[in-house]
């Protein structure tokens, strides 16, 4: 069959051929190195992105416990924890109250600061109930007992500079969840409460000093920005705790379902991620179910309640009373990402390979009919110069410009033809001299017949004569 094609579809069909081998091979090759660094760049960015955000909320936990530190080391607060006896119109509890309300001022993200005794008792509390607003003094009626508080009780028997850090949970207000919003569109205030126990100049243990901070400042700060990069890249950020429950997520409905006794948590919407989740302190993994990357880092809350620094006693105590708690011990910041958006550049880069190799392919297309029309040009020139000389026409001369091959046979053939030429022309003069020649000597032999039938017709006559 090919050898029936004419040589312009042969030398198409080898053109393309021969180029479209070597350029997909390369380009298979090229696209399947461009995965694999793209896909590992993409995944490289996603545990950038969980790194840096763990980075800057342990920031801020760590500027927390600065506070708590620089709080509880106040000249007039350790004076005030060396008086036997604080009366309500002491100096310098009033010291103290002015240093705390100041700090508040200054640090406005704090809801409450509050010192609490020995006996449970509110000593000073220092509240700012709407963030960035002036805070003010709680009155002392309003001071409560907070004796039977079990955070109270876990951090009374911390020992001294041991930090204890709540659960990241809703403010509880009057016995209810605290709403700024309304019933329709809520605006809760999600809170973090620090606390340390202190200690007077003789360290003896004088009470707690305890801080209420809107958890806001963390989760808007770290979060809230990335939501629109989010949508774009096809990523769900999720803080949660232990249990799987939402601290933060970008659907605002799915937070904080341990509040509401609903069983809205990541383990339940994909039953078989906690082993993952809970058994490494950070990675990155496939999940099937969703057809997504998952990306995560553990933020350990300064071992809380500092379970190492505690003697036997006292781990045994706080299991009998039901205080060691280890649900909120860390939180898991996690990504995910759907598997189409990570793949996304990848799909681009395929697209270019593919309109490159497109490209490619009808520029060689175009290449070779070029070279088609010239080999194939020269061929037909060849041809239609062999037809014209096969006629005999010996004056014809096949046209050339290049010195390729086709080009040189085309001269051959025209000086073969100029060759043929010549050899004519000297047949030519040589059958005229010939004809010439023998035109002479039929002349001559006409002549000497005519001339003995001439003689022949004299003899004839005289030999009539003389009878």
């Amino acid at each position: 069959m090919i050898k029936n094609l004419k040589i312009r579809t042969k030398l198409i069909i080898l053109l393309l051929f021969g180029s479209l081998i070597p350029i997909t091979v390369i380009t298979y090759f090229s696209y399947v190195i461009s995965s694999e660094s793209l896909t590992k760049e993409s995944l490289n960015t996603e545990q950038n992105l969980v790194k840096e955000q763990k980075t800057a909320i342990t920031s801020y936990l760590d500027h927390f416990d600065a506070d708590l530190a620089i709080i509880k080391d106040f000249s007039s607060f350790i004076k005030l924890l060396d008086e036997p006896e604080i009366s309500p119109t002491s100096t310098i509890k009033n010291d103290v109250i002015y240093d705390f309300l100041s700090f508040v001022q200054k640090h406005n993200f704090y809801y409450e600061l509050k010192y609490i005794d020995e006996t449970g008792q509110e000593i000073i509390e220092i509240e700012q109930s709407d963030l960035y607003q002036k805070p003010f003094i709680e009155s002392a009626d309003k001071l409560q007992d907070q004796s039977n508080d079990r955070y109270f009780k876990e951090v009374m028997l911390l020992s001294e500079n041991k930090l204890y850090i709540s659960p990241l949970d809703l403010n509880i207000k009057n016995g209810e969840i605290e709403n700024r919003g309304t019933i329709e569109k809520p605006i809760y205030v999600p809170v973090l409460r620090l606390a340390t126990p202190v200690f007077n100049s003789q360290k003896q243990k004088k009470g707690i000093v305890f801080i209420k901070l809107y958890a806001d400042i963390i989760l808007k700060n770290v979060f809230q920005e990335n939501r629109t990069t989010n949508i774009e890249k096809g990523r769900t950020t999720m803080l949660i705790n232990k249990d799987g429950y939402y601290l933060y997520h970008d659907e605002d409905s799915l937070r904080w379902g341990f509040m509401f006794e609903n069983d809205n948590t990541l383990f339940k919407l994909y039953p078989t991620i906690s082993e993952k989740l809970l058994k490494k302190d950070s990675g990155q993994f496939f999940y099937k179910d969703s057809n997504s990357q998952f990306t995560f880092e553990k933020i350990f809350l300064f071992n809380r309640l500092y379970q190492k620094s505690l003697n036997p006693k006292i781990v045994q105590q706080f299991n009998e009373e039901n205080l060691l708690d280890t649900a909120d011990t860390f939180w898991i910041l996690v990504t995910q990402t759907q598997d189409e958006s990570i793949k996304k550049p990848i799909k681009k880069t395929l697209n270019t390979y593919l309109a490159v190799i497109g490209i490619i392919l009808i520029i060689i297309t175009f290449i070779s009919f070029l070279l088609n029309k010239s080999i194939t040009g020269s061929i037909l020139k060849l041809k239609k110069g062999i037809s014209k000389i096969k006629e005999g026409n010996l004056k014809y001369r096949i046209h050339t410009t290049g010195n390729d091959e086709l080009d040189l046979l085309g001269k051959s053939i025209n000086e073969m033809v100029e060759e043929l030429e010549k050899s004519k022309r000297n047949i030519e003069k040589q059958v005229k001299k010939r004809t010439e020649e023998t035109e002479k000597l039929n002349q001559f032999l006409i002549g000497r017949e005519l001339k003995m039938i001439k003689l022949k017709n004299k003899l004839k006559k005289n030999k009539n004569t003389d009878e």
